[in-house]
């Protein structure tokens, strides 16, 4: 006997057809029982959008919730993958619709928008590889908007390892450019040299990360830890992870660091651990995670997933 499937759909509209139109497919000849999910708010839209296979919005209809603005609903929306339709669409081809659904995957992971800082006084511990993996992962396999924010010294790293022509931090506050974006998520570089220039004008760039963060689920913030706009964007952050390897150095600093985050919530991630001998050096060592050394850290999902674990109490990779 075949097993009923089940199609999760959202209904954020008060479109009246809807539910005459969703009525007549379940009594049809549909092989499929219809979950609804009704929403109100973006808040609750949001949440509910996780395992659906389609989603019918009327986006005039939805009342803003505090955390999940408009805008960070309709970039989730746009990201997830999931066949999207108005209300009036819907009810007037509601069989052509239920077709798409079928094929949607409904694998979107409604996690709650978060800031983290990526940082650490040693360098070569691959604070930048790490937010490029974290932020490569939620976007193309969770489907969730991200952005990355880079406070550098020098040239900084993140042109260097994505597009040289991305807008950078003084770009966007003094010339009006528009934030770039790479493979799917938005990046802002920072060149030091200019940055520097804006010292004076912090304020501004805070409400800029808060800005950014406002539209995306995940910010992730990769932050030389030495550089004097550490602590400012640090304000936006609920979560400091200080990244460290087994260089006696980079176990000495971030010590120090994990001091010098404050209030905030922070952890230690050692990174690159390779073998027994770094294992056993590292036994000591209060941390949150111990990430293997991969040969390809730019993609190797394992990195992204045990970030993430650290950053959403309780999330889980699919298997």
């Amino acid at each position: 006997m075949r097993k009923t499937q089940t199609l999760r759909i959202l209904v954020a509209s008060r479109n009246e057809a809807i539910p005459a139109a969703i009525a007549a497919l379940q009594t049809g000849t549909l092989r499929a029982r219809i979950e609804l999910v009704e929403a109100v708010s973006t808040g609750v839209a949001y949440a509910g959008l996780a395992g659906c296979a389609l989603a019918i919005v009327d986006r005039e209809d939805l009342i803003p919730s505090p955390g999940i603005a408009p805008e960070l609903f309709g970039q989730t929306l746009a990201q997830s993958g999931i066949p999207v339709v108005s209300g009036a669409e819907f009810a007037a081809s509601p069989s052509a619709w239920l077709e798409r659904a079928t094929a949607a995957s409904g694998l979107l992971d409604a996690l709650p928008p978060k800031t983290v800082l990526i940082t650490g006084y040693a360098g070569g511990t691959g604070k930048t590889t790490l937010a490029l993996n974290l932020a490569r992962y939620t976007s193309g396999t969770l489907r969730l908007p991200v952005a990355v924010l880079e406070v550098a010294f020098g040239a900084g790293s993140l042109r260097a390892l994505t597009d040289p022509t991305l807008p950078d931090l003084y770009d966007v506050l003094t010339q009006g450019k528009e934030i770039g974006k790479w493979e799917g998520y938005a990046l802002l570089p920072m060149n030091y040299a200019s940055a520097r220039l804006l010292l004076n004008r912090t304020e501004e760039a805070l409400d800029l990360v808060r800005q950014v963060a406002g539209g995306h689920v995940l910010t992730v913030i990769d932050a030389a830890g030495a550089n004097p706009f550490r602590p400012v964007f640090q304000q936006a952050a609920g979560h400091v992870l200080v990244i460290a390897d087994a260089r006696p150095d980079a176990i000495a600093n971030a010590g120090v660091m994990l001091d010098d985050a404050g209030e905030t919530g922070a952890d230690i991630v050692l990174n690159k651990v390779n073998g027994l001998g770094d294992q056993i050096a590292l036994s000591a060592v209060k941390a949150a995670c111990k990430l293997p050394h991969v040969n390809r850290a730019d993609d190797d999902p394992r990195l992204a997933e045990e970030l993430l674990q650290i950053i959403y109490p309780g999330w889980k990779p699919r298997k």
